[in-house]
């Protein structure tokens, strides 16, 4: 992590080479004083504790995973059926 006083933010780095974006940068409403970095969750993801000039208290920036796709249809739009039709093992390529 790089606490940067001067922007206002905290930039976290991956340095593990497994990340598709190795760094993050997460604004900050004032100059960050200090952070710290949770131990790992069940889901490989960390919180952090963050505290600013502003605060008196830390505040806890959770981790919130970063897509979500609600279902809206339950629908095939599969042109070749693959989904019911077990004898399909390959698509046409048309949609």
């Amino acid at each position: 992590m790089v606490l940067d006083a001067e922007r206002r933010e905290l930039t976290i780095l991956d340095t593990s080479g497994a990340a598709a974006s190795p760094s993050a940068t997460i604004p900050l409403s004032a100059s960050p004083v200090a952070a710290l970095a949770l131990p790992q969750k069940i889901s490989a993801s960390r919180d952090i504790i963050v505290l600013t000039s502003s605060q008196s208290a830390p505040t806890l920036i959770a981790f919130t995973p970063g897509l979500t796709f609600p279902v809206t249809t339950t629908a095939d739009m599969d042109p070749d059926n693959a989904c019911t039709n077990t004898a399909v093992t390959s698509s046409t390529g048309n949609s």
